[in-house]
């Protein structure tokens, strides 16, 4: 029981101290300790309770024990009794101070005892036993390691925050350097939760871990230790530079020209690609002919599936990485370079294996029949867009003007009949990104320029008729689709901007499926992806199916076997796709942030709250405008920059 006016010894979270506990006529107890607070004790605190009464002066009484305690030499004192197997705490007091101590002497000891960041002496009850002097020494270790812990990491939390210099960096600096690097550019999910938020308390960082994470990608921008031009989070994850060894040994050995029996001969047939001119990884080609009543179509896709086998290395590299990455700053193939670049691309003048699909137009545009088949082509010509929309507005004229301007026409004879059949159309343009040096530069590029709206126009055609040709036949594939937009919903507005951000807003995505339904937004029945073997597994996937069936009648895969790739793959493709769309909006960013205090003209898009949503008229980025003027939705407004968040991709602007 607690004694009043008694001196005693208690255990709390912030350490051993000395109190004073006293009882009121009630029973009820409480205790003071040296600084006059009061404070509630229970017994299973209670360490040591004296037989000392206090009735005066008893705070500067407890200070001079606190005082006492503070100077007490307990190696000194283990020394002096280490050879005691046992003893009581009034012998030690006696070993210590001699025959003649005071309440106060025995006080400080008791506090000393119970109070020292080493433990001379082990105590049970009221007998203390001297430690071994191994052990003692090991406490001298942890100690010391304890604290150059508690330096480094101070050391390592001033330099985060305020960029004190560290004079030498130690193992465990650089490890806690790697971990936020680590957390920064993968986020929380790809570290160990509770670990990284015990690590950042440890730092003295207080909130929520996404305000942490940017308050530490300023912190390691500043220090130069990563760069604002670094991909995070999901883009991070999924650049998978370098390809296995034992991949690349296998590709190496992969015929530089593969010549396969059983395909219809197209070599003599004029074959021009139409990309980029920096693209490399050329899947797609086109070829037209004159015939008796009008034109013989051929659009060409790279046969990628004969190149490799299914379950090969190849294969299975492919399929782990889903698809190309396509970032501004880099390009991470699905396929290595020597079959992406070389093997199985469409390059000029060499023969290479092909899915072909040709179409009899009649006089009028109007596809009068069609076959799809396993060939042999030798593209002709590799033009770019550029050279291609010379050629359509007049300003080129060579060998290949007539067919590409009769392409053209068959291609927006296609492009009428879609959008007649309720498919929409999205004028938006594209930005594309240079890098010079230290400098990047950011351009856009009209999405639906002719040889765009051609080459865009004929690779719909195809994807279309296959499907078509998968559904007749019974063959799995995996069919795209779209929500049907009702008349209601549709947008009547002249401002392209405007129109595809309320058009955007009502699409609803439809994940892939094994059952056919209509793609609404192409105008299309039916409709698959197979023309990009070389860059989406999909494609090659379904290439490989429809090659197997042109073979041997019958389908390689099943229905079954299809759904499970949707399932398995379908997360890792949208993360792609975000990470892809996350990196153009990153590089936006970065060049907007070298141009604040511009003034920008803005189409206005939606109010929200206060707040307007905008789109920069020169380049398709969204910002914020913080304006108290009355805007109408399309209107064109002047606004300044004033904040570009690269954390959050986010720009701010005021008018």
């Amino acid at each position: 029981m607690l004694n009043t006016g008694l001196v005693s010894l208690v255990r709390r979270k912030d350490g051993c101290f000395l109190v004073i506990v006293y009882i009121d006529a009630n029973g009820k107890s409480w205790a003071i300790d040296s600084w006059g607070n009061r404070a509630k004790i229970n017994n299973r605190q209670l360490i040591f309770q004296s037989l000392i009464s206090i009735n005066t002066d008893q705070f500067n009484w407890l200070l001079e024990c606190e005082c006492i305690s503070s100077k007490i030499d307990l190696p000194l004192l283990w020394e002096m009794s280490k050879s005691n197997n046992n003893l009581s705490i009034e012998e030690l007091a006696v070993i210590y101070y001699g025959d003649k101590y005071n309440p106060k002497e025995f006080c400080g000891l008791l506090l000393s005892l119970y109070s020292s960041s080493i433990s001379y002496f082990r105590l049970n009850d009221d007998i203390v036993y001297p430690e071994r002097e191994m052990d003692i020494s090991q406490q001298h270790n942890r100690q010391e390691n304890l604290k150059k812990l508690n330096d480094e990491l101070n050391d390592f939390r001033l330099w985060i925050l305020k960029g004190s210099k560290i004079e030498l960096w130690t193992d465990r600096q650089i490890e806690w350097l790697e971990t936020l690097k680590e957390f920064v550019i993968f986020g929380v999910e790809f570290v160990e939760s509770k670990k990284i938020r015990k690590f950042l308390t440890s730092l003295k960082f207080e909130g929520g871990l996404t305000l942490i994470r940017e308050e530490i990608y300023d912190c390691l921008v500043d220090r130069k230790i990563i760069s604002s031009r670094e991909p995070m989070g999901k883009a991070k994850s999924l650049i998978e530079k370098v390809f296995p060894e034992e991949i690349i040994h296998v590709v190496e050995n992969i015929p530089e020209f593969i010549h396969l029996n059983n395909r219809k001969d197209l070599t003599n047939i004029d074959v021009i690609t139409i990309d980029e001119s920096s693209t490399m990884d050329i899947d797609d080609g086109l070829s037209i002919q004159s015939t008796e009543d009008g034109y013989m179509v051929g659009i060409h896709i790279t046969d990628v599936a004969s190149i490799f086998s299914e379950k090969s290395s190849i294969d299975n590299e492919a399929q782990n990485r889903l698809s190309s990455f396509y970032a501004p700053e880099i390009t991470i193939p699905m396929l290595p370079d020597r079959i992406s670049q070389n093997i199985g691309s469409l390059i000029p003048g060499v023969i290479r294996p092909a899915m072909s699909l040709l179409i009899n137009f009649q006089k009028d545009f109007i596809i009068k029949n069609w076959e799809i088949v396993l060939s042999n082509i030798k593209s002709h010509k590799k033009l770019n867009y550029q050279e291609v929309d010379n050629i359509l507005d007049h300003k080129i004229v060579n060998g290949d003007s007539d067919k590409l301007k009769i392409l053209y026409k068959i291609s927006k004879n296609l492009h009428m009949d879609r959008m007649k059949s309720g498919g929409i159309e999205f004028n938006r343009p594209e930005i594309k990104f240079e890098f010079n040096k230290d400098q990047v530069y950011m351009k856009t590029i009209p999405k639906l320029t002719p040889s765009r709206r051609m080459v865009s126009e004929l690779m719909v055609l195809f994807n279309t008729l296959l499907a078509e040709m998968c559904s007749n036949n019974n063959i799995p594939v995996i069919y795209r689709s779209s929500v049907e937009l009702k008349n209601e919903t549709l947008v009547d507005t002249s401002v392209d901007a405007l129109r595809n951000y309320l058009l955007l807003s009502k699409v609803r995505s439809v994940a892939p499926s094994t059952n056919c339904s209509p793609h609404f937004l192409l105008g299309v029945d039916k409709y698959i992806q197979v023309t990009s073997p070389l860059r989406r597994y999909g494609d090659l996937l379904l290439q490989r199916q429809i090659s197997h069936f042109l073979e041997n009648g019958v389908p390689l895969y099943d229905k079954a076997f299809l759904d499970g790739f949707i399932n398995d793959s379908l997360g890792k493709i949208r993360d792609i796709a975000r990470a892809e769309s996350d990196r153009k909006l990153h590089w936006a960013c970065y060049v907007l942030s070298r141009r604040i205090h511009e003034i920008f003209s803005c189409i206005a898009l939606e109010w929200r709250d206060s707040d307007l949503l905008v789109e920069f008229k020169d380049f398709p980025i969204k910002g914020i405008v913080k304006t108290k003027n009355q805007v109408n939705l399309g209107e064109i407004i002047e606004a300044k920059l004033i904040e570009v968040n690269l954390w959050q991709r986010k720009t701010i602007l005021s008018a």
